[in-house]
């Protein structure tokens, strides 16, 4: 629970509402591909949290789960404000069971394609080997919008 007092992300806030140079290519390309399709996140209303002040709780001590808390985000676009501002995240886990579609450019890039295109879930995680955490660490670190739920 937020401690109003002892955590400055949570001051006069209302809870409520809410690598490598071929990986940058591949996500400047991607995000090119879902420009000004229902994906397209650029322009959202979205993006109502205040990054810097996130950022300096970060750095201050202020542990993920209570940031989360917080600003009312969930873990993965934590993860994703984190990396637009090229702070190392700690995520070797999921990295590593990962790998196998990172280390080859065309199945990653097929991965995000098959996903904005709209496969299913089940489709990509059993075509890919990939689980749930895996395809959503994937596509936070490439930076493509995650679909609404329908």
């Amino acid at each position: 629970m937020c401690l109003e007092k002892t955590f400055r992300c949570c001051r006069g806030r209302r809870r409520g509402r809410g690598e490598k140079e071929g990986a940058i290519d591949l996500a400047k390309e991607l995000k090119d591909l879902i420009r000004g399709t229902a994906l397209d996140t650029d322009n959202s209303l979205n993006n109502s949290v205040d990054e810097e002040a996130l950022i300096t709780d970060y750095k201050n001590g202020v542990s993920q789960r209570e940031l989360t808390k917080c600003y009312n985000i969930s873990t993965g676009k934590f993860y994703s404000i984190l990396r637009r501002h090229g702070i190392a995240v700690d995520s070797s886990k999921v990295a590593k069971k990962v790998a196998h579609v990172e280390e080859n450019p065309e199945v990653l890039e097929q991965v995000l394609r098959d996903y904005i295109e709209g496969k299913t879930l089940a489709y990509i995680y059993s075509n890919y080997n990939l689980y749930k955490n895996g395809l959503f660490y994937l596509l936070d670190k490439y930076q493509i919008p995650r679909r609404n739920k329908r």
